[in-house]
């Protein structure tokens, strides 16, 4: 109850099967560093995964999520602006997206 300095319900490090990835990349990992896949900042303020588990910044993930469009070679996620590009600013990769398009 608090005297392993976490405060919360939820202190155990044990991983419960029933935490999303979401909850559990909330929680601060002080020695392990991520970098986005898509813009490269190493500080967010939540860690967010693709549907392959591929670490995005909260920018990027919400980006992601929203449009539903990435580089199919270096991951970069267009912003608003660039979304109708033809290829990725990045690398000159094409952009994907993870939506069926109607026949």
């Amino acid at each position: 109850n608090g005297t392993n300095g976490t405060n919360g319900t939820n202190g155990s490090s044990n991983g419960s099967s029933k935490i999303a990835d979401t909850d559990v990349s909330a929680v601060p990992h002080h020695n392990i560093q991520r970098e986005c896949a898509s813009c490269a900042t190493k500080k967010t303020p939540l860690w967010r995964d693709a549907e392959d588990g591929t670490p995005l910044c909260n920018a990027c993930g919400i980006r992601y999520k929203k449009y539903h469009v990435r580089c199919g070679r270096c991951w970069y996620i267009p912003r608003k602006e660039e979304k109708s590009a033809l290829s990725c600013m990045s690398c000159g990769g094409t952009f994907v997206s993870r939506r069926v398009s109607p026949v």
